[in-house]
């Protein structure tokens, strides 16, 4: 219980060893464990050498007899430090905003570091860093382990913008999907940040092995274990990418940048060159929108139906069948299979809906205690309809519309699924849409062909949300990828353009992929 309620991931034993390791202050330097648990990094420092070590715990059922000399069991946040350490090392706790007590809200609240780096989307984790570097010496190190989401979230750029201008990360050791946690999946990093000072570049270590608990990490593991890179500095206002990418592709990356940005200058929108963006993006030309969430998908889809209820659908029931594409359906440019649910937004009774209904409802009865129990959004929810039906105005539009499966690993292969669906397709919880504004005067295949182009690809393996291998696309990643326009003055642009439309239309209507090589030739071009 104590696990949730207070983000508690406890450290391997070795883990804290090797960070310990890290630390290049001498034995007499004074340091600060703000979440120290069971203790394990206050044993790592006392085998390490170091004696001036000082620990704060807020969860009073892990104290340590042993330890107690050198561990405080209250809240790190109210500490009245009066002191600043050389170093401050430890596995800050992780709780989601939704998860936190609301007395830590509260006390968050009135936090003056909360209240100008963070927000509701937030993690627990954010305080701990933030304050952990306001109770550094000059030149102090902060080494912390936390996941990586935080490196490139939309919401963790004013704490990336702080961290930025107080200092710099010298050294980050990249786990991955390595198993560090028992029972918790998911990339965790290492990271060494130094107060003071302003590296124009950082080490990037990434483990290239199978994270064992018994391995000793000594500079051996350091050496064998690790591929060593030397990457440039991380820059404000940009997310944190954690590949080594090289010199060539960056500059590629920074002409295709540099291109959506000459594009919108010389574009129609003259009226938004004020804006503080380096460029336009797709969500200043496109909606973006999730998907829906049904609750219970096999209830609703139709091909789940015994085949004798299928054949005796009515025609009022088929008139709620709404044409579905799930993730797996998306192909680059098409799509490959679909299906067909029961939807119905309308409030009805019980005994009216199943006069109306009468075979759907047959069905649904078969999973009404399930879906009877599903998250009902604050809403009063009868069993036979969606549970959150979001963006229902958008996906009833007239507008042709673009799909990306929400979540796409990259490990093997080098593209993503940008998929067209016509304007009576819906999305669900595992898809999110792409809609044009009426700004946007290109055609949806130019869209499509972009959004497909291995530029679009390489940029967002980099600066989209990156957890590990896994790329997400809620709207916020999606719409910070730099957008293309096209110069309708320009003759040369304009025939290059209509010759990509044309292009994506054929191979949509052949399903020719090999087209997709002179679609990219065409790019070439543009860009």
């Amino acid at each position: 219980m104590n696990k949730q309620r207070f983000g508690q991931y406890f450290t391997p034993k070795n883990i804290a060893d090797f960070m310990c390791s890290l630390i290049s202050k001498p034995q007499s330097a004074r340091v600060l464990e703000p979440s120290a648990g069971l203790g394990v990094f206050i044993e790592s420092l006392k085998s390490a050498g170091f004696n001036d070590i000082k620990g704060y715990e807020l969860d009073k059922t892990l104290k340590n007899k042993k330890l107690s000399q050198f561990i405080r069991y209250r809240d790190f946040l109210d500490a009245p430090l009066k002191e600043q350490f050389d170093v401050i090392i430890g596995n800050p706790p992780y709780i989601r905003w939704r998860n936190i007590e609301e007395k830590i809200k509260a006390k968050l609240g009135q936090n003056p570091l909360w209240q100008n780096y963070c927000n509701r989307l937030c993690d627990y984790l954010f305080i701990f860093i933030l304050q952990s570097i306001e109770k550094l010496t000059s030149k102090g190190e902060l080494i912390f382990i936390s996941p990586t989401y935080w490196f490139n979230s939309t919401h963790s750029q004013k704490l990336r913008n702080y961290m930025l201008d107080h200092g710099s990360i010298s050294d980050v050791y990249l786990f991955n999907d390595s198993n560090i946690f028992k029972g918790v999946s998911g990339s965790f990093v290492v990271f060494k940040y130094v107060k003071g000072a302003f590296y124009q570049n950082l080490t990037l270590h990434t483990f290239k092995q199978t994270y064992k608990e018994q391995l000793s990490f000594g500079k051996k593991v350091i050496n064998d274990f690790f591929t060593i890179s030397n990457i440039p500095q991380w820059k404000r206002n940009t997310t944190w990418s954690l590949k080594n990418v090289p010199q060539n592709e960056q500059l590629l990356l920074q002409r295709f940048e540099e291109s959506c940005k000459a594009s919108n200058e010389k574009s129609f929108l003259a009226n938004d060159l004020q804006s503080k963006k380096p460029y336009k993006t797709i969500g200043d030309y496109f909606e973006i929108a999730n998907g829906m969430v049904s609750g219970l998908d096999r209830a609703f889809n139709i091909e789940k139906m015994p085949k004798d209820l299928i054949s005796s659908l009515t025609a009022l029931e088929k008139e709620h069948l709404i044409r579905v594409f799930k993730a797996k359906n998306l192909l680059p440019f098409y799509h490959q299979g679909e299906a067909y649910y029961f939807f119905l937004t309308q409030d009805i009774a019980e005994d009216k809906f199943k006069e109306l209904y009468p075979n759907i409802y047959k069905h649904l009865l078969l999973f009404k205690e399930k879906l009877t129990a599903r998250y009902n959004y604050g809403k009063a929810l009868s069993f036979w309809k969606f549970a959150f039906p979001r963006n229902l105005k958008l996906f009833k539009s007239l507008e042709k519309r673009i799909f990306v499966p929400c979540k796409e690993r990259i490990s093997n292969k080098k593209y993503f699924r940008f998929t067209l669906a016509d304007n009576d397709v819906f999305a669900l919880q595992d898809v999110t849409a792409i809609v044009r504004k009426k700004k946007c005067l290109e055609e949806i295949e130019y869209v499509l062909a972009y959004l497909n182009n291995p530029r679009v690809f390489a940029w967002l393996a980099i600066h989209g949300v990156v957890k590990g291998e896994i790329v997400e696309f809620s709207e916020r990643p999606i719409a910070s990828i730099p957008y293309r326009c096209i110069n309708f003055d320009d003759y040369v642009e304009v025939a290059i353009y209509q010759q990509i439309v044309t292009l994506t239309k054929k191979l949509l209507a052949t399903k020719d992929l090999s087209l997709q090589v002179l679609i990219e030739k065409e790019f070439d071009k543009l860009f």
